[in-house]
């Protein structure tokens, strides 16, 4: 969204503080996460977590079933396409479908979760 800066820091607080005061809605920094890059040095990451009041570092999870963090290998970038086929096909319900009905089942996924992601 922004560099890890204290200049993008300070003006993307501001932005957030200005928002909250005209619509009445505040971050809440208790579920929020900073995600940065590998390169930042750990002293800047400090700075910023205690500037905006947020603590914990995201990136590895995910967030409507999609992770977090979109880059790295596409093998691994990917791979949740594979873990959500491979569940869905051994769920309950995919063992009531015929043949033909499994193929459409793991068509209409593979092809939804890329599309989902962009």
């Amino acid at each position: 969204m922004c560099r890890a800066t204290k200049a993008d820091c300070e003006e993307l607080m501001r932005c957030l503080s200005q928002y909250g005061h005209i619509s009445g809605q505040l971050i809440n920094v208790e579920k929020s996460a900073i995600t940065f890059r590998a390169k930042v040095e750990e002293d800047t990451k400090q700075w910023i977590k205690n500037r905006s009041s947020i603590q914990l570092e995201g990136g590895t999870g995910k967030y409507l079933g999609l992770p977090e963090n979109l880059s790295g290998s596409k093998q691994d970038l990917l791979g949740f396409i594979k873990a959500t086929m491979q569940s869905r096909m051994t769920g309950w319900y995919a063992k009531t479908f015929s043949k033909g009905g499994k193929e459409i089942l793991l068509k209409s996924i593979a092809m939804a979760l890329p599309v989902y992601i962009i």
